[in-house]
C-alpha cells in the first residue's frame, strides 16, 4: 500500500501545482500517443521530465520490433520539437520481454530505471501517464516498491467494470496481462482510465485535425501527416475519423474539470481475464466520464503553444517499412 490517499491523489490533480510527469507510451502502435507528447510540452500546468518507450506486438510486428519502433518514434517527435543546440527531450528504451512471458517476474530496462530514479528523487507526486502496457511502471514498482509512496500511476487500460461480462480485452492489458494484473494488485495510488465508454468517446474527424494542424510547426506538420497516413491506409474518403484514446491521460492533469471519478475497490484479473471484485480490496481511483469538446479544445490550444525549433522527419526509414 501507499501513503497517498486517493483523496490527496485526486485534490493534487485538481490543484494548481505543475505536475511533473513520465510519459510511458507505444508511440508507433498508433496515431494518438504523438499527439500527447506536445500536448504535455505545450501546457503550463504540466513539466515533462522524460519519455519512456513501452513495448507492444501484433499481427506480424513482435515485440522486438514494436519496442524498436516505439522508441525511434518518440524520439521523432521529441526531434521535431527540439532541434540541435536545445536542451533534448530524453527518451529511454524498454525491453521487449513481457511480465507474461517471465512468469510474473519484473523485466528490467533503461525505461523501468527512468521511473525508479526519478521517481526516488521526486519532492513532489510524480505522474506517470502509462499509455501502453504497463509492463514498465509494473516492473519498476516491482523493483523498487518504495516508489509506490511517490508517484501515481494513470493508466489508460482495461474497461468499465460492469460492462457485459467485465471482460479485459482491451489493447494494452492483452499486450501483458502479468504486468496490468500486477499493478492492479499492487497498491500503488492509481486512476483506471478505460476504453470502452469511456475514452472511446474522444473521436476526431479529417475535418477537424486538417483544420487545427494545417499550417503550423514541424510537430504539427508531423502530426497531420500521420493523420493522412491512416486515412490513406483507411480506403475511403468520407466520413474518416480516429479515436484519440491517450490524450485523456494529459487533460485529467491539464483540465480537472473535464473528468468524472468514483473511488473502487481494485478489481482482480482472474485466469480467464475478466473481472473479479472484492470489497475488501485496496481502493483505485475509476475514470468514469470525459467531456470530448473540452479536452480537444485544450488539447489543441496545447499543442499549437509548443515553440518548436526541430524539423520534421519521415516516418518510416526504408529498413522500417
Amino acid at each position: 500500500m501507499s501513503i497517498l490517499s486517493n483523496k490527496k491523489i485526486l485534490d493534487d490533480m485538481r490543484s494548481p501545482r505543475v505536475k511533473d510527469v513520465i510519459l510511458d507510451t507505444d508511440a508507433a502502435n498508433e496515431m494518438d500517443d504523438q499527439f500527447v507528447i506536445p500536448y504535455i510540452i505545450g501546457c503550463d500546468k504540466l513539466n515533462l521530465l522524460s519519455v519512456n518507450a513501452a513495448l507492444f506486438g501484433w499481427g506480424s510486428v513482435t515485440t522486438e520490433e514494436g519496442a524498436r519502433r516505439c522508441y525511434n518514434e518518440a524520439v521523432r517527435v521529441c526531434r521535431a520539437i527540439r532541434g540541435e543546440g536545445d536542451t533534448p527531450i530524453d527518451v529511454y528504451e524498454t525491453s521487449p520481454v513481457t511480465m507474461t512471458s517471465t512468469g510474473g517476474e519484473a523485466v528490467d530496462s533503461p525505461a523501468v530505471q527512468n521511473i525508479i530514479r526519478t521517481a526516488m528523487a521526486a519532492e513532489d507526486i510524480l505522474y506517470v501517464l502509462s499509455i501502453g502496457a504497463c509492463t514498465n511502471v509494473a516492473s519498476a514498482i516491482k523493483l523498487e516498491p518504495r516508489i509506490k509512496d511517490k508517484i501515481c500511476v494513470i493508466w489508460l487500460g482495461g474497461n468499465q467494470l460492469h460492462i457485459g461480462v467485465t471482460d479485459m480485452n482491451e489493447f494494452n492489458f492483452i499486450q501483458d496481462t502479468e504486468a496490468g494484473r500486477f499493478l492492479l494488485d499492487s497498491g500503488v495510488p492509481l486512476v483506471l482510465c478505460p476504453a470502452r465508454n469511456v475514452t472511446i468517446v474522444l473521436g476526431c474527424d479529417v475535418e477537424e485535425f486538417k483544420r487545427e494542424l494545417t499550417g503550423g510547426t514541424p510537430v504539427m506538420e508531423l502530426l497531420l501527416q500521420l493523420v493522412n497516413e491512416f486515412h490513406s491506409m483507411a480506403n475511403y474518403e468520407e466520413g474518416y475519423s480516429r479515436t484519440m484514446w491517450d490524450i485523456a491521460a494529459p487533460a485529467l492533469l491539464s483540465i480537472p474539470d473535464c473528468a468524472e471519478y468514483s473511488i473502487v475497490p481494485a478489481p482482480i484479473i482472474n485466469e480467464e481475464c475478466h473481472y473479479s471484485f472484492d470489497d475488501s480490496r485496496h481502493e483505485i481511483i475509476m475514470l468514469d466520464s470525459l467531456k470530448r469538446d473540452m479536452i480537444f479544445e485544450d488539447c489543441w490550444k496545447c499543442i499549437k503553444a509548443v515553440e518548436c525549433t526541430g524539423e520534421y522527419i519521415p516516418r518510416w526509414t526504408p529498413e522500417e517499412k
